[in-house]
């Protein structure tokens, strides 16, 4: 029997944890998502656990509720905790096999 992680995990995650934001792809448009914005994200190297690179920005989105792919260069519209509301870019976009897609960012 297959288990749907999607729906029994990453669903009350991004209920629990998510934030609205605006998805704003090249190609045109603006899209009301719902995702799990990390502001300090720091990749680690399994082997050695040392940091990878400096601080990013990631966003965790749900696969199928995205209206289109997301792609290097497109934008979020995020709010922080502030009330603030920032512009950031897509650097890199990695899907898994779970129904789960981490978004890199960088601010605009």
């Amino acid at each position: 029997m297959a288990i749907d992680f999607d729906e029994l995990v990453l669903a009350p995650c991004q209920e629990i944890f998510g934030a609205d934001v605006l998805f704003q792809p090249k190609s045109g448009g603006i899209f009301h998502l719902r995702g799990i914005f990390i502001g300090d994200f720091q990749p680690v190297e399994v082997t050695t656990e040392g940091v990878v690179q400096g601080q990013t920005q990631v966003i965790g989105l749900r696969r199928h509720l995205l209206p289109q792919e997301v792609r290097p260069r497109d934008l979020f519209i995020i709010t922080d905790k502030r009330g603030v509301a920032c512009t950031y870019e897509v650097s890199e976009v990695q899907p898994d096999s779970e129904g789960d897609v981490q978004v890199h960012l960088f601010t605009k």
